[in-house]
């Protein structure tokens, strides 16, 4: 890939559906509600349609939506930080998107948060594969043509 938007873009939708699989295994345990699709949902859909399919596809799209613009803000950080520790780079990324985004954003829109500290943390934790992932993309996928060589 040799477009830095297409690449973030494509780099960030792959963090999302390894983040989205890793959700759906979360919530199979017992006690554990992460909500990642609700919330996401709740961006643009009714109360009516929260937790229904048409909810949770809503939900599944919007988290690809943001995933993408996460994974083009990414690589636009790389590169002003350079291309070097992508992978540790993609790892504090994924701890600051789950931040930023669970943390800040949720509470500014009134999205439905996790109140519970097991829901927290495993929100986090599968917010490090997000960012893992979309640094591996990039490491692996872009042309040396649009990133610096060293």
């Amino acid at each position: 890939m040799e477009d830095r938007l297409i690449a973030g873009g494509v780099a960030g939708l792959a963090g999302s559906l390894v983040m989205v699989g890793l959700d759906y295994l979360v919530n199979l345990i017992p006690g554990v509600s992460t909500n990642l699709l609700l919330a996401a949902s709740a961006i643009l859909s009714t109360d009516v349609e929260l937790g229904t399919v048409t909810g949770n596809v809503t939900g599944f799209i919007i988290h690809l939506i943001c995933g993408s613009i996460l994974g083009v803000i990414f690589i636009f950080l790389l590169e002003i930080t350079k291309y070097r520790f992508v992978l540790l780079k993609g790892f504090l990324f994924g701890i600051g998107a789950w931040f930023i985004v669970c943390g800040m954003i949720a509470r500014l829109l009134n999205l439905p948060i996790q109140d519970k500290f097991i829901d927290n943390l495993f929100m986090l934790l599968i917010h490090i594969p997000f960012g893992l992932t979309t640094a591996f993309v990039i490491k692996n996928y872009v042309k040396y043509s649009v990133r610096e060589t060293e």
